[in-house]
């Protein structure tokens, strides 16, 4: 009997062990991942979307890989997170593009993946220096009683419902709950980045941005539409820089330095100028075609000097 018991208890763990790297490596992943792509100051090439339906897709299919002891309807799901309904009306929108049939709330709040878009939103401030300037961008689902919602709000609630049943249920040792900051208003001059904004355009295809500027109001804590009627609007598009690497190897006994600078594409800078970290711009870096003839190049020229030297 304690070795009957003891397997059963095995594999419950090991059924526990493979949800929660799941829920881990690949429902809280994706999450993170839009938010740090919606903090990341660039717009464009339909990221912020994209990495939004995939952390939505990821939160409402969860539901589908909980264990016998723990399953639960979407019926249920609904009853005890209200904006998991919202939720599985997105992932479902953008996945067959329209939606027409009943769901466990009524008819989809959603109604096609029309209804789903990325927004710029500047937000103009004041303090005594002065008026200052925050943007950020959103991903938003245009609902069918003609509101909207911030699609981050509801990825929130719903992976902090998630957070708590999985630990309540054991599956997690322990919960995190997540804070959404898009409405928190005001913000402070320290905390907002000046209105400057990346926008990444490819030749060729739509630009699918929609800009809305609004002010917060201080005597009614809200914010507001600006008025831009007779107002006139510039956009300046700039060619980002092409990067050139300097390549230098120096040959000790003869103290010659040996240099080589290799310009990147348009493309390659990009996706340079996107990295993070000197890390991820050295690994890439090294890893370009171009580079790797430079290296062999130098290499070259310095056995030479060597030859040289030997003689």
């Amino acid at each position: 009997m304690f070795e009957v018991n003891s397997t059963l208890q095995k594999a419950q763990d090991n059924m526990f062990d493979d949800l929660a790297a799941y829920f881990y490596e690949n429902v809280v992943q994706s999450f993170d991942e839009y938010r740090d792509a919606k903090a990341s100051g660039v717009a464009g090439r339909s990221n912020d979307i994209r990495k939004a339906l995939i952390a939505a897709s990821a939160l409402f299919h969860l539901r589908e890989h909980l264990p016998s002891g723990c399953k639960m309807s979407r019926f249920k799901a609904e009853r005890r997170c209200p904006e998991y309904g919202l939720l599985a009306d997105i992932a479902n929108a953008s996945k067959h593009r329209k939606l027409t049939a009943d769901t466990p709330h009524g008819r989809a709040l959603v109604r096609s993946a029309a209804d789903l878009t990325e927004e710029i939103v500047v937000t103009q401030y004041s303090d005594e220096e002065g008026e200052y300037r925050h943007v950020e961008k959103r991903v938003i689902a245009k609902l069918i009683d003609g509101t909207t919602q911030d699609v981050l709000d509801t990825l929130t609630e719903v992976m902090n419902f998630w957070q708590t049943y999985l630990h309540e249920k054991g599956i997690i040792a322990k919960r995190k709950i997540y804070v959404s900051d898009s409405s928190r208003q005001p913000k402070s001059r320290a905390e907002a980045n000046n209105g400057n904004l990346g926008l990444i355009i490819t030749a060729g295809l739509r630009f699918a941005e929609s800009v809305r500027l609004q002010r917060y109001n201080y005597a009614t804590s809200g914010v507001e539409p600006v008025d831009l009627t007779g107002s006139e609007m510039t956009l300046t598009i700039q060619r980002p820089p092409q990067y050139k690497l300097d390549l230098a190897v120096t040959h000790e006994q003869s103290g010659t330095t040996l240099t080589r600078t290799v310009e990147l594409t348009v493309e390659e800078s990009e996706t340079f100028a996107s990295l993070q970290t000197d890390g991820e711009r050295s690994s890439y870096a090294n890893g370009l075609p171009s580079i790797k003839a430079a290296q062999k190049e130098l290499l070259t020229e310095a056995q030479s000097l060597q030859a040289k030297q030997n003689v």
